[in-house]
């Protein structure tokens, strides 16, 4: 009894709310608690479930998440529907603080379907909004939204009405990612406003803020302010710096936007600084921008290129940091596949083993039973319960030597998955750098010649060579603007309208040197039921267009062809007169920044682009170009590119 009262006792005080949960005072005397009180049942899983709230944002990765998975095999042996929902919540809440979506979805899931079966509508209600912020998280608006507003209706239908000013504020994020500011607005007031006496001075504060903006983004600039005023009070009480650059940040945008110079300057000036000494990257950097567009708006361009650098450098660093989170994320991810694997070895081993020693203790009294009641087949008995005990342990032994080569090889699988991992990031890295070499040579050329113009201003022969290199540098942007849509892009075959896709080809292409010079003959007639993804298709045909331009040589017809088979294959195919590509090239041309020659003016990845966008849509590509010792007449032996839909 000694015991159930130290839980009991416990409980009622974190009930009373005198400890906050983040107190490392409280999860010493939780830990201790745990340690002097052995029986696994309900009151051990309560004090343990605080534990794990208490240390969830301290270490989510470690010792927050190994209580989780305890907490879940604790709750499953009790045979507890609820609180085994509630394991999985908080395990759930660990995966998602370590950037692991995939795995807290999952166990939100599971979460939600104990609930379901304990008919707990609160605890129901709860991962309704938990399950729409995955959504959020992974882009899907639509299912985010559904599942918000289910939230929001089971709770007013039982009066919950706890902590609905959360949901309230999250319908307004989904209504504001989906540039609805008006019905967002409509949502952040009526979070603020059911934000009841239980309510936070944070959680006000964070309501706040997004009223403000809401405001601004409906530009009632004065109204904005105003709101922001009040947030920024409240985190100024609270000590939250932080925060309070964020609501400075806000503040001076709306005097930039009202044309309020002087207060502008002020407060975007204030943000940074307060942002620099709290090391807030995200605020520096759009305020560091907010600077830049209003010394440009003065004409004071030192200045104005000075806070671009500055910007440009915080948005570089929060780049890194978001790579170290998903480096860390990774790390994390490996460590835990490792301790899952591990323990269920372990788990498997030792029920392996208890099935041996129960083997070997019946062997062991059937031999003693019988050699009392048959003395005289003593020594047969034995010696066949020995041969039995004998085959038992190497049975046994040949299945810990499976379990182990079993482990070892998942094992090497794991650590193959990182080593890809890793060169994919490496990939990423050369790309960004070379990426920016390409557009460093650019600007540097632009800045050369504007000089040369501004000192003999009738030489306008410089300006077109600054429109040149200025159409140089657009390419190298849209190459990368279509790396990055090929890299982040969800496919989706859709029935594709050629007319349209085509005239959106060439209408990109118009500008290019060398367009007035070509003739394209396209044959769309047999592509009736073509199907794929438009936006990776049409990068794809535009990248193809331009490389037929660059080389068409001295013959200026370029055929572009689709086709579906009865059979439904489907083909898409760009022919060229031009030179051709010799035999040693003709693999060399899809890698990243490979260029054939040194006349060669692009970046060396379109047909890099082709060959990963045709990869998206689940296509081949296949590239023919004859022998370039017999040319034909008047032209090239040509190039024949084509993305093969099987």
């Amino acid at each position: 009894m000694k015991r159930h009262h130290q839980l009991l006792f416990l409980l009622v005080f974190l009930a009373s709310g005198h400890v906050p949960a983040q107190d490392p005072r409280l999860a010493d005397s939780l830990r201790n608690l745990l340690t002097t009180n052995q029986v696994r049942d309900t009151a051990y899983f309560d004090v343990q479930y605080k534990l794990i709230a208490s240390v969830l944002y301290a270490d989510p990765g470690g010792e927050a998440m190994s209580l989780s998975r305890s907490a879940v095999e604790m709750a499953d042996s009790l045979h507890d529907t609820l609180r085994l929902g509630k394991a999985h919540n908080i395990l759930a809440n660990c995966y998602k603080a370590t950037e692991l979506a995939d795995r807290a979805m999952v166990h939100y899931l599971k979460a939600m379907a104990m609930f379901e079966v304990a008919g707990d509508q609160k605890w129901i209600a709860n991962m309704h909004s938990n399950l729409s912020n995955m959504y959020m998280n992974k882009g899907d608006l639509s299912m985010a939204m559904k599942e918000q507003q289910q939230a929001l209706t089971l709770r007013k239908r039982i009066g919950y009405y706890r902590g609905i000013s959360g949901v309230y504020n999250g319908l307004g994020n989904i209504y504001d990612t989906e540039q609805k500011h008006d019905l967002a607005l409509q949502h952040y007031q009526l979070a603020y406003d059911s934000c009841g006496p239980d309510c936070s001075p944070y959680d006000r504060a964070m309501y706040l803020g997004n009223l403000g903006n809401a405001y601004g983004e409906l530009k009632h600039y004065d109204l904005s302010r105003k709101i922001n005023f009040q947030a920024l009070d409240l985190h100024r009480q609270m000590g939250l710096r932080a925060d309070m650059s964020r609501d400075l940040q806000n503040i001076g945008e709306s005097h930039f936007l009202q044309n309020h110079g002087d207060s502008a300057l002020y407060y975007l000036l204030y943000a940074y600084r307060l942002a620099d000494s709290v090391q807030n990257g995200t605020v520096m950097a759009v305020a560091a921008n907010n600077l830049r567009a209003f010394y440009e708006s003065t004409a004071q361009y030192h200045e104005a290129l000075k806070w671009s650098e500055i910007a440009a450098a915080q948005r570089d660093s929060l780049n890194l940091q978001r790579l170290s989170i998903e480096s860390n994320a990774q790390d994390v991810a490996y460590r835990v596949e490792q301790a899952e694997r591990e323990a269920a070895y372990e788990k498997e081993t030792t029920l392996l083993q208890k099935d041996a020693d129960l083997k070997r203790q019946r062997i062991l009294n059937w031999s003693m039973g019988l050699g009392l009641l048959l003395l005289g087949g003593f020594g047969f008995v034995v010696s066949k319960r020995y041969r039995e005990k004998k085959q038992a342990n190497a049975i046994l032994e040949e299945k810990v030597a499976e379990r182990t080569a079993a482990l070892k090889e998942s094992n090497a699988q794991l650590l193959a998955e990182v080593e890809q991992k890793e060169r994919a990031s490496k990939t990423l890295s050369t790309f960004i750098y070379r990426s920016s070499h390409d557009l460093k040579g650019p600007l540097t050329s632009i800045k050369g010649l504007v000089n040369v113009a501004k000192s003999d201003t009738g030489n306008v022969q410089y300006i077109d060579h600054i429109g040149a290199k200025v159409d140089q540098l657009d390419g190298v942007l849209q190459l990368l603007i279509d790396k990055l849509e090929v890299d982040s892009r969800v496919p989706a075959r859709q029935p594709i309208d050629w007319p349209m896709l085509w005239q959106e080809v060439i209408a990109a292409a118009t500008h290019r040197e060398g367009f007035a010079r070509v003739q394209f003959q396209t044959d769309f007639s047999k592509a009736a039921g073509f199907q794929a993804d438009p936006v990776l298709l049409k990068i794809a045909l535009r990248e193809l267009v331009h490389n037929a331009i660059d080389f068409h040589g001295n013959a200026p017809v370029v055929k572009v062809t689709a086709t579906v088979s009865p059979n439904g294959k489907a083909e898409l195919s760009v022919e060229d007169g031009g030179p051709g590509i010799a035999a040693d090239q003709q693999e060399k041309v899809w890698e990243m920044f490979y260029r054939g020659t040194n006349a060669s003016k692009g970046a060396g990845l379109g047909l890099f682009l082709v060959r990963e966008a045709a990869a998206k849509m689940g296509a081949r590509t296949a590239l023919q170009s004859p022998s370039m010792t017999a040319p034909r007449e008047n032209s090239g032996p040509g190039t024949l590119v084509k993305l093969v839909w099987a």
